[in-house]
C-alpha cells in the first residue's frame, strides 16, 4: 500500500503539505523580500505552524537566517531570551557569517545567568547583533508561535514584552507572530501588549479555497479516490474546509485500502461517526474560545435566525473579519455559520449551562408525542424512505391529507440527513422543530378537533404560544433576555406539559 501522506495532528510538510500557494507566496515576498511584522491568526488547528514552516522551507538562501521559536516551550522570559539569541548563533554559524564583531557580543552573552542582572545586557547585545546581521546583508526572520501564551512566560514585566516590539518593528528583522487570537483580544486580558496591534499588520488564515479544495481532492485522486459533487459537498459540511478536518476523513479513506472507488454517502458518514469524539473535543475546544471572547452570543443569535441587534451585527461583521464565520450566499440572501456547518449543528443539539434543559426537553417530546398521534405518518416515514424510489409519492399523500402540515419538504430531507449521524434513520416528526409543531397546533381549523381534546382547555393556546416564542432563548441560554415572570411562566407550562395524559 502507498505511504498515506494525510496526516492528522502533527504538522504537515513535504509531501502532506498541500494548498496555500497563494499564502506562501505573499508570505515568502512579505518576510524575505520586503520589511514585515505580521500577526497571523486563525483557529486551531487551521494549519498556522504548518503554513509558516512551509515558507521557511521553500525560502532557502545563504543571507536568509530563520528563527522560529514556540513561545508556550519556555516557562521563563530569560528561557525565551535565552533561545532567542542561541537560535540566531546557530543560523549564524551555519550560513557561515559569524565574524569578530559577533562574537564579542555572544562572550557577553554567555556570562549572563537568570539568577543575575541579565535583561540590561542582553537588551543591548540583541540590538547590536540584530543591527550587525542587517549590515551583514543578511535577512533576520523571527516566527513566534502559540502566542496567546506569552502572558505565561513574560508575566507582567512590561520591559520583555517592549524589547519584542521594538526588534520587530525597527527594521532589522521581520518577524511574524503566530495566535488563536488576534492582538487586540489578547491585548484585553494582557496590558503590558499595549500597542502590538498597532504595529503587527494582523492575516487571518481560514479554510482551503477553492483552489487548495481541488489540490485536495487530487492528493485524494492518487490513491484512486474519486468524491462527486454530492459527495464534496457533503464532506465540506462537516469539515468546513479545515485542514485538520478533512484530512481526518481523507486519512481514513486511505488507510481503508478498499481500491479504486468513488466515495458513497455511508462511507462519509462511517468516517464521521468513527471520529465522532476526537471531533466534538475539537468543537468543544472552538467553543471555549468563542466564549472567551464573548462571541458565543451573536454565534447562538445566528444559529436560531433570529433577528439581532445592531450591536450583535457589528460583533457578526468583526467575528467574519477575524475568521470566526463564513458567509455564503444564494439567491441574495446571505446566512452565516461559524467554522463548519455541522459545528452549527453540534451546537443546536448540545445543552449550553441550561438548569430547565430536562424540563425543556421533556416537554417538548410530550408535544411531539401528541402531535405524533394525530400525524401518524410523520413518525412512519423515515429518513430511509425519503430517499427511496418511491418517495414522492409519499409525500405527495401526506400533502394531499394534511395540507395545514405545509412541509417543507427539501427542508425536512435536510434536516434528516443531518440527524442521521446523530441518530439512527430519523422520522419526519424527528425532524421538524417545535417551532413548526406548536405552529400547526395553535392553527384555528386544527385546534379544536385535533388538539383541545388533549389539553382540554382554550387557556392552553396562550400557553403554547409563550413555549413556542421562548424555545430558541432557553435553548441556546439567553434567559437574560426574557422577562422575569415569562421565564417562570414558561417552566410553569413546560412541567404541565409533561404531566398531561396521552
Amino acid at each position: 500500500m502507498e505511504k498515506n501522506i494525510f496526516v492528522v495532528g502533527p504538522e504537515a510538510h513535504g509531501e502532506s503539505f498541500f494548498g496555500r500557494k497563494k499564502w506562501v507566496a505573499e508570505l515568502s515576498n512579505s518576510l524575505f523580500a520586503g520589511t514585515a511584522s505580521i500577526s497571523l491568526v486563525g483557529a486551531t488547528r487551521i494549519g498556522k505552524s504548518s503554513l509558516v514552516k512551509r515558507v521557511f522551507e521553500q525560502n532557502q538562501a545563504d543571507n536568509y537566517l530563520k528563527l522560529y521559536l514556540n513561545i508556550s516551550e519556555y516557562g521563563t522570559a530569560f528561557a525565551f531570551w535565552s533561545a532567542f539569541w542561541e537560535g540566531i548563533r546557530g543560523e549564524l554559524e551555519e550560513h557561515g557569517v559569524m565574524d569578530g564583531y559577533l562574537l564579542r557580543q555572544y562572550a557577553r552573552l554567555d556570562g549572563l545567568r537568570q539568577d543575575g542582572e541579565w535583561y540590561t545586557p542582553m537588551n543591548s547585545c540583541i540590538k547590536r547583533i540584530l543591527a550587525h546581521i542587517r549590515e551583514l546583508d543578511c535577512r533576520m526572520v523571527l516566527a513566534v508561535d502559540e502566542f496567546d501564551g506569552v502572558a505565561n512566560v513574560f508575566g507582567n514585566q512590561t520591559h520583555y514584552y517592549q524589547l519584542l516590539r521594538t526588534i520587530c518593528s525597527d527594521g532589522h528583522l521581520n518577524s511574524i507572530l503566530l495566535s488563536r487570537r488576534n492582538l487586540y483580544m489578547l491585548e484585553k486580558n494582557v496590558e503590558y501588549l499595549s500597542t502590538f496591534h498597532g504595529v503587527f499588520d494582523e492575516q487571518v488564515l481560514r479554510g482551503f479555497q477553492a483552489a487548495d479544495m481541488e489540490e485536495f481532492y487530487a492528493a485524494l485522486a492518487r490513491y484512486g479516490i474519486i468524491l462527486s459533487k454530492d459527495r464534496r459537498e457533503m464532506l465540506e459540511y462537516y469539515t468546513g474546509n479545515i485542514p485538520y478536518l478533512c484530512c481526518m476523513f481523507a486519512r481514513e479513506m486511505v488507510a481503508a485500502d478498499a481500491g479504486e472507488r468513488e466515495v458513497d454517502e455511508d462511507e462519509v458518514k462511517g468516517i464521521y461517526r468513527k471520529n465522532l469524539n476526537q471531533i466534538n473535543t475539537y468543537y468543544d475546544d472552538l467553543i471555549d474560545r468563542l466564549k472567551a471572547d464573548n462571541h458565543m452570543e451573536t454565534l447562538l443569535y445566528i444559529s436560531f435566525g433570529s433577528m439581532m441587534s445592531l450591536k450583535n451585527a457589528r460583533k457578526r461583521d468583526t467575528m467574519l473579519s477575524m475568521g470566526y464565520l463564513v458567509r455564503e450566499e444564494k439567491q441574495g440572501e446571505f446566512s452565516y455559520y461559524a467554522y463548519t456547518k455541522d459545528f452549527m449543528t453540534y451546537l443546536s443539539l448540545k445543552p449550553l449551562e441550561l438548569p430547565a434543559w430536562e424540563l425543556l426537553t421533556a416537554s417538548e417530546k410530550k408535544i411531539k408525542q401528541i402531535f405524533g398521534k394525530e400525524y401518524p405518518e410523520l413518525e412512519c416515514v423515515s429518513y430511509a424512505a425519503l430517499c427511496a424510489p418511491d418517495a414522492e409519492r409519499k409525500k405527495q399523500e401526506i400533502d394531499r391529507k394534511y395540507p395545514e402540515l405545509q412541509l417543507n419538504w427539501d427542508e425536512i430531507l435536510r434536516y434528516a440527513r443531518t440527524l442521521s449521524v446523530h441518530k439512527s434513520d430519523p422520522s419526519v416528526l424527528d425532524v421538524l422543530t417545535l417551532t413548526h409543531v406548536i405552529g400547526v397546533m395553535l392553527n384555528n381549523r386544527v385546534w379544536s378537533g385535533r388538539f383541545l381534546p388533549y389539553f382540554k382547555e382554550d387557556a392552553w393556546r396562550s400557553k403554547l404560544a409563550l413555549v413556542k416564542k421562548l424555545r430558541n432563548p432557553m435553548a441556546h441560554s439567553q434567559e437574560e433576555f426574557i422577562k422575569e415572570q415569562e421565564l417562570s411562566a414558561f417552566n410553569l407550562y413546560c412541567g404541565e406539559i409533561v404531566r398531561l395524559p396521552v
